[in-house]
């Protein structure tokens, strides 16, 4: 619900609301690394969006819901069977550009693993 604050005129959100919240799905792989989905309507979206952190490669589907993050290649290979693949059309953040400055050794490391995702 927004209000109009008297002083500033510009729009002001209620903090009386709640955001809705996915469940969360879990599935525990080797090495105690998770892979961790959220459920719409009993089933993963297709993972459409990749990012590098803390030299991993990160995998959403669907906006901030965070399908992976690894730097196992056997562990993003199951993330993306479990998500049931990748969508036809798939982003990428500028962290995918420099990756160095996102924990990875070279860029070409991250390269490497991307494309090992991505065949796999």
């Amino acid at each position: 619900m927004l209000k109009t604050s008297k002083k500033t005129k510009f729009p002001t959100v209620a903090h009386n609301t709640t955001p809705k919240v996915a469940k969360k799905q879990h599935l525990t792989i080797a090495q105690n690394q998770t892979i961790i989905g959220s459920m719409m309507n009993e089933e993963l979206k297709m993972i459409d969006y990749v990012a590098a952190e803390d030299g991993c490669i990160e995998f959403y589907a669907g906006l901030g819901n965070l399908v992976v993050k690894s730097n196992d290649i056997e562990t993003l290979a199951a993330a993306v069977k479990a998500a049931g693949g990748f969508a036809k059309t798939m982003m990428g953040s500028s962290s995918c550009d420099f990756a160095v400055e996102y924990g990875f050794e070279t860029q070409g490391a991250f390269d490497a693993l991307l494309m090992a995702a991505l065949e796999a």
